[in-house]
């Protein structure tokens, strides 16, 4: 997270920022992805392309994140407390970087493309402004709500819950017992 963030800030310095058409990113540069996304219209750039607010816009919330841990208490509290890990992860980065955002807050350019791994598919997952996807699952278009699913699913059944306002495409998508997911790619709109 904060590498990503050394080389995001490396582009300001160099005005490469606002020639950017694309940022994607896994893991934690996802969250200073995710920063640098909704911080992008409170940037205003220069004549050399620098943004004079990225320390205070993008910087400042990333560095406070970097000294705190959510996953110790996540995980103590999931385990001993009603409610689960994955919501206790999701509720952290709320507090202290997102609040209500989704990827409708996220610019349209550059677009940003946020990288996972659905582990339940093992398959790319990918989310965007316009929609999220899993080439083996769907697409979610115009994602307003974020989804989840709990890595660590309770027995018998593994479950996977979808919370959003928007187009599920089960389109090419047949269920095989409850979780297991096979779909031929959807194609593109």
């Amino acid at each position: 997270m904060v590498f990503h963030l050394g080389a995001l800030w490396r582009l300001n310095e160099l005005g490469f920022l606002p020639k950017l058409d694309r940022i994607s990113s896994v893991s934690g540069g996802s969250i200073t992805a995710g920063v640098l996304g909704l911080a992008w219209s409170k940037l205003t750039f220069d004549a050399n392309g620098v943004a004079a607010q990225f320390e205070s816009a993008v910087v400042s919330p990333v560095r406070r994140l970097a000294g705190r841990t959510i996953d110790e208490a996540a995980v103590i509290g999931g385990v001993l407390l009603a409610g689960s890990v994955s919501d206790r992860v999701i509720a952290g980065y709320r507090r202290r970087l997102f609040d209500t955002a989704t990827l409708q807050d996220l610019p349209d350019r550059p677009r940003f493309v946020i990288n996972a791994t659905n582990v339940q598919t093992g398959a790319l997952w990918r989310f965007m402004k316009p929609y999220m996807a899993d080439y083996r699952v769907g697409r979610v278009v115009n994602p307003r709500r974020h989804s989840r699913s709990r890595s660590v699913p309770p027995p018998p059944f593994r479950r996977f819950s979808h919370r959003f306002t928007s187009n599920w495409r089960m389109e090419n998508v047949r269920i095989i017992r409850a979780a297991t997911f096979i779909a031929r790619p959807l194609p593109r709109t």
